[in-house]
């Protein structure tokens, strides 16, 4: 997961993400909850059972975090909550912009994202001025060499994101919308390609500005 820090003031805080799939009426009030501690004013009590996820990466306003597909509870269909904290101050949504107190968490219903061909991306639509990356998660299913290379629509080599020899399994790869020299790209469409043992695939970027 991504979020933008759009306040100017917050943007060098650590922040840290607070999860939980199916949270008891008992710790919520109109829907929203807290991790500990609570606040009495707003929620009855704390909800103890929310996971607390750091940020992996912290580039300019961006920060990513990482829901574990290990958890018991993260599985295709669940309604993942989740609240954000940045330095001490606790984020989530209003429902309606000019009364604060309609407060709820954020949340999103969890799809199977996994997409043909053994090539699966995530976040297809980025910023890289923003610090923004997509993802490219891939399975091997036999030892051999890997190539993973960004085109234009022209069919111009952007960046060369992997090239070595891979054992069976499942990897990731990430894209930060830069070409070889490190410089953003022209916004508009690229290809990424994925070539590999039982794996030859072209998924679709938009760099956006």
């Amino acid at each position: 997961m991504q979020a933008t820090i759009l306040a100017s003031t917050q943007q060098s805080a650590t922040t840290s993400l607070y999860f939980d799939v199916n949270v008891p009426s008992t710790v919520t009030s109109g829907g929203f909850w807290m991790p500990f501690p609570s606040i009495p004013v707003l929620v009855p009590g704390s909800n103890t059972d929310a996971r607390q996820r750091g940020e992996v990466s912290a580039i300019n306003f961006v920060r990513d975090y990482i829901i574990p597909i290990a958890d018991s509870e993260v599985d295709s269909g669940a309604n993942i909550e989740f609240v954000l904290k940045v330095g001490s101050l606790y984020c989530a949504r209003t429902t309606n912009s000019t009364d604060p107190r309609t407060i709820e968490p954020w949340s999103f219903k969890l799809k199977d994202t996994t997409q043909r061909g053994g090539a699966t991306i995530l976040n297809n639509v980025i910023n890289p001025t923003l610090g923004e990356t997509t993802t490219i998660v891939y399975t091997v299913t036999r030892p051999g060499p890997v190539t993973i290379q960004v085109f234009t629509l022209s069919g111009d080599i952007v960046k060369v994101l992997q090239r070595g020899q891979k054992t069976q399994g499942s990897y990731t790869v990430t894209w930060d919308g830069r070409n070889g020299g490190g410089r953003p790209v022209a916004r508009g469409m690229y290809f990424i390609r994925i070539v590999g043992p039982g794996v030859d695939e072209y998924r679709k970027v938009l760099v956006v500005k």
